[in-house]
């Protein structure tokens, strides 16, 4: 079987079944542990892989420079998302992916890849969003509902979000290990659960779902790390294993802090 096909396959299910059993979760025990079950580390795990795979470990490496500042942008995406999904879920979604493209684009075209620096606009952009949707914005977490739910419902739902996620990976295929890099981390998982948690539910509770979002970014910076320090004495395989297990454990440290939010 082709290589990239592959991936396109595994991302597809992967990120559906991920996606949806996140969007489930959250509504059958809350925003907080749907919303940080969503952000933890899917689509940027497949993309390594096959980075590492397809075009070598070093690769994979250069690539992962840029994830750090894409997943903080990542908070800006849910900021603006927060100001203005009460007008719609497509105003809110374009306005949020537009800011994000924006700055995106000019990443990928002065082929920005310092790491030091990434973690240092990562953790700038994660506390001054946190400040928004925290302090300024004063966002309640939503509450579980009592759905119950269809295996039709299931389904499209697994669709829509590794749709997503595939179409992402797909695009990886545009450019280098930069591009790669903020492919990688393209928020599908971010539009798939917001989507899911407003048709479902509405836009106050899918507005809920932004600070644990928010905060579950800091697994994926890890898994990142993981990465750009594993993958070549370990190997490709054993390395993206690892590097996910650093990212459960940082999970495990930063979930309570997730359950202390209003």
């Amino acid at each position: 079987m082709d290589l990239f096909f592959l991936q396109l396959l595994l991302s597809f299910l992967v990120g559906g079944i991920w996606i949806a059993a996140a969007s489930m979760l959250a509504e059958w025990a809350g925003t907080k542990i749907g919303g940080f079950i969503a952000s933890l580390p899917s689509t940027i795990v497949v993309s390594m892989l096959f980075i590492g795979v397809t075009e070598g470990a070093t690769t994979a490496v250069i690539a992962t420079g840029v994830v750090p500042l894409i997943i903080g942008l990542e908070g800006i995406f849910l900021v603006v998302y927060a100001l203005i999904v009460r007008r719609g879920l497509v105003q809110g979604l374009s306005a949020a992916f537009l800011v994000w493209l924006f700055a995106s684009t000019a990443i990928v075209l002065v082929q920005y890849a310092d790491i030091v620096s990434s973690l240092v606009a990562y953790v700038a952009l994660l506390l001054f969003s946190y400040y928004c949707l925290e302090h300024v914005m004063h966002i309640p977490s939503g509450e579980k509902t009592t759905k119950v739910f269809s295996l039709t419902q299931l389904l499209v739902r697994a669709v829509l979000s590794g749709a997503v996620v595939t179409t992402t990976v797909l695009l990886t295929r545009l450019g280098g290990p930069i591009l790669g890099g903020v492919m990688s981390t393209f928020p599908a998982a971010f539009i798939a659960t917001l989507t899911i948690g407003y048709i479902t539910n509405g836009w106050e509770f899918s507005r809920g779902l932004t600070k644990p979002l928010l905060c579950g970014t800091i697994t994926i910076v890890v898994f990142a790390l993981g990465v750009r320090f594993m993958y070549v004495p370990l190997g490709v395989f054993y390395g993206t294993f690892c590097a996910y297990v650093l990212s459960l454990l940082a999970g495990v440290i930063v979930y309570p802090f997730i359950q202390r939010l209003r």
